[in-house]
């Protein structure tokens, strides 16, 4: 949930005190972009990947409680309002630059992933009781998990028969 937050101030931190990541301070309306940036951008790319992979993967699991979909879901939409709102202020004062591109991009996918999570899980909510851990006195969603599990099947077998 907080990751852009921290890649964010990663980024702009190396951009300012190392000399090989200042071409992340470049602006995005400077063009040809410089080949330097293409190296820092995979940097940044790569774990926001990884990231974005196991927030999926976590709330996909069998376990997650409701509750705690509901909660990523707000503060992922909350992250990505904050993020596209001062994206809109860096480009209204063309001040835009490369080490705030991957973060905001990351926080607007997990926002709108965990938004169709919560509507998976709400869904199965809404058409069938859901079942009730009583330990933690809270409902679960298993028909994201369910829909994960089938899409790796189809992968498989697809892959299989290429």
């Amino acid at each position: 949930m907080d990751f852009p937050y921290l890649l964010a101030a990663g980024a702009y931190a190396a951009g300012a005190l190392f000399e090989p990541a200042k071409s992340l301070r470049i602006s995005v309306t400077e063009w040809p972009i410089s080949q330097d940036v293409y190296l820092r951008f995979l940097v940044m790319v790569v774990p926001s990947v990884v990231w974005l992979v196991s927030e999926f993967i976590t709330v996909t699991n069998r376990e997650t409680v409701v509750r705690s979909l509901q909660w990523d879901a707000a503060i992922s939409t909350m992250t990505a309002a904050v993020f596209s709102g001062f994206g809109g202020f860096l480009i209204a004062t063309d001040q835009l630059q490369w080490w705030f591109v991957v973060p905001w991009v990351g926080a607007v996918i997990d926002s709108l992933a965990s938004g169709w999570r919560h509507q998976q899980c709400s869904a199965e909510t809404l058409s069938q009781p859901a079942r009730y851990d009583e330990s933690r006195g809270s409902q679960r969603c298993s028909s994201t998990a369910a829909s994960m599990s089938a899409l790796l099947k189809r992968f498989r077998a697809l892959r299989r028969s290429a």
